[in-house]
């Protein structure tokens, strides 16, 4: 095992990271309509002794009303201690609003997942949805990329299509620049500046749908450090479609562009019709949910 891995997860011994095994972490539930999170303590623990330490395994409880609460045990594969911190961060950090994204969701649904990094959102949903639904996800940087691969065979997932690309408003190829790779999230962002960076391929979602048969979501979930303005002019007519439910945006008021504002992010979202949005802030950044009735949930098969 890696020394600094094994290092960190003495660290992090709350989360019940051992050498030589992994934990089951049980965090947000859904009772009835109601949201909450248990503190992580360490009688919700669950040791899994002779699993490999690189694995942190979270098990989501989310119930349906009416039903028993049912429990979605997900794997994560962390190489190193940066990754680590990147699951842990998702998991506690957007808790709330995996929360929000997964209970909107139901078998059959189509999610997009613009921006997923190593696949916290994407793994989750695809199991809420199930073989009858799809989960399109975009991340345009290399290792990210690999990792969410990674991922979404760590779990035996057959309905994820995983897109090495950047949502915009173009079909183009840009600069994608890598950020601080000891950053605890992933800070890699389309834009000119001068830095470590790769050459990405970038495409308007509205374009896809045409032309390559990706489906009118019922659900987007949106983290791209600061170039939703863009992404978002590139998918209008699809977040305009009554079948599209839900918006999830996180906006990055410190990285979108000198001339856009957050409330023209907040703005252009209200003008695909949504009913009610409500923004929250948090950490510098900007939660919004962007809700209407939609009109059929069709959407997953096609």
């Amino acid at each position: 095992m890696d020394d600094r891995l094994a290092e960190f997860a003495k660290e992090r011994s709350y989360l019940g990271v051992r050498l030589g095994g992994v934990a089951r972490l049980h965090g947000p539930q859904h009772r009835g309509g109601a949201t909450f999170l248990d503190r992580p303590c360490r009688d919700d623990l669950e040791e899994v002794v002779g699993d490999d330490a690189r694995r942190h395994r979270c098990a989501l409880v989310a119930a349906r009303a009416g039903r028993r609460p049912a429990c979605l045990r997900c794997g994560f594969s962390a190489r190193t201690p940066v990754e680590l911190r990147c699951v842990e961060g998702t998991w506690f950090s957007e808790t709330e609003m995996l929360s929000g994204v997964l209970s909107g969701l139901r078998a059959g649904d189509a999610f997009l997942d613009v921006g997923s990094n190593l696949g916290v959102f994407t793994v989750f949903a695809a199991k809420v949805v199930g073989p009858g639904g799809r989960v399109i996800a975009f991340e345009p940087e290399t290792t990210a990329h690999s990792r969410l691969i990674e991922n979404i065979r760590l779990n035996n997932l057959h309905n994820v299509r995983a897109l090495k690309q950047a949502l915009s408003d173009t079909c183009a190829t840009r600069k994608l620049i890598l950020g601080d790779a000891g950053a605890v999230s992933q800070s890699a962002h389309l834009a000119d500046d001068i830095g470590p960076s790769e050459a990405v391929e970038t495409a308007d979602y509205d374009w896809l749908v045409a032309n390559q048969s990706l489906p009118v979501p019922h659900l987007v979930k949106m983290d791209i450090e600061g170039h939703e303005f863009e992404a978002l002019k590139g998918m209008g007519a699809t977040l305009s479609n009554p079948a599209c439910a839900a918006l999830f945006c996180e906006i990055h008021p410190l990285s979108l562009p000198k001339d856009v504002s957050p409330e023209q992010v907040v703005e252009l979202i209200r003008s695909f019709g949504f009913e009610r949005i409500e923004t929250k802030k948090r950490s510098g950044q900007l939660h919004t949910m962007a809700t209407r009735q939609a009109a059929n949930r069709s959407s997953g098969g096609a």
